[in-house]
Parts: structure tokens; sequence; C-alpha cells
């Protein structure tokens, strides 16, 4: 069985580890390895603000030399700045009251705002079942703790 498609979807320094493996997978092999044909790897990384958001360049450079195989989406919870004021008691971003904000494209490959339903399902894509034979695919989630 091999690997078709690799969903990391992570959060700060959670970066490093999905970085690590982008990277082996497309490192050149050794003539005396079987070949190997890296899966499909998409990236959701969230992060504070756009100043946070770490290895932006290398993550922006691997998914140019490899368009037909890395997709990488940044998401930030807010514009660089000072904070925003805390959310009044009884309101969640989550719940009814706000509706959280609509995600808006900064025009550099990030989004701002909060990924719903919809966003994560579509950039997650839609599993085979564990068994089905074949190729599969893997969603790892990686971040800081907190």
């Amino acid at each position: 069985m091999s690997l078709s498609c690799a969903t990391q979807v992570v959060g700060g320094t959670g970066i490093t580890p999905a970085y690590q493996f982008l990277r082996s997978a497309f490192a050149p092999s050794s003539a005396s390895a079987a070949p190997f044909s890296p899966p499909k790897i998409s990236i959701v990384y969230s992060s504070p603000t756009p100043s946070t958001i770490l290895l932006k360049q290398e993550l922006d450079a691997l998914a140019c030399q490899h368009p037909d195989r890395v997709t990488v989406r940044y998401l930030v919870d807010r514009e660089d700045g000072p904070p925003p004021p805390p959310i009044k008691a009884g309101w969640s971003l989550w719940g009814s009251k706000p509706a959280a904000p609509a995600l808006q494209s900064r025009g550099d490959g990030v989004l701002v705002g909060r990924a719903g339903a919809r966003e994560m399902g579509e950039w997650l894509g839609r599993g085979t079942g564990s068994d089905q034979a074949g190729p599969r695919r893997v969603v790892v989630v990686c971040g800081p703790e907190g």
C-alpha cells in the first residue's frame, strides 16, 4: 500500500515536523534507493499574525518547485498590530453570537479570519476508508500545547 496524500494541519511551531516531512519527501534519492513518488502534500498552517508565520519563504519555494504535489494554505487570526479587545462574557467566536468573520485574502497567500467546516472539509478532502486497498491518505495535526 502506498501513501497518495498527506495533509498536515499545523499551528505555530508545529510547522517544524511538517517542513521536515516535506523536505525529505522531495529530497533527491540515492541511485540505490527504490523509485519513490512523493505523495501530494497539503499543509494548512495557522498562526496568530502574518509576522509569526515560520518558514514561509521556504514553504512557498517548495510549493513553487512542486506545484502539482504541494499546496500550502496560511491562516492567521488577525493582522499584525495591537490585539483586539477581549471577547465579552457569553459571546463566542464559534457560537451564534457574534458570527466569526469571513476569511479575507491579503493577496500574498495568507488568509485572515477563522476557517469554517466548509473550508476545512475542502482543504482536508474526503477519505477513502481504512478498509479499502490501494493508495491511502493520512492527516497529521501538530502544534504547540495550549
